[in-house]
């Protein structure tokens, strides 16, 4: 069998062979977020802080 170079693509999807020590990960894991319903003056009722703002919201 002939043996060629990894393509680019092949390692950037396998993240140059790096593996994370703490999860045994190829690449870094998704951390899902969300952010929540806000009240009529668009603030949220328990003081929470989101960054994106009046992105996706739905009336109160």
């Amino acid at each position: 069998m002939i043996e060629r170079a990894l393509l680019t693509e092949t390692l950037a999807a396998e993240a140059l062979g790096r593996i994370d020590a703490a999860t045994g990960a190829l690449v870094p894991p998704l951390h899902p977020s969300t952010t929540y319903q806000r009240g009529a003056d668009n603030c949220y009722p328990q003081g929470r802080v989101y960054s994106r703002l009046r992105r996706g919201q739905i009336p109160a």
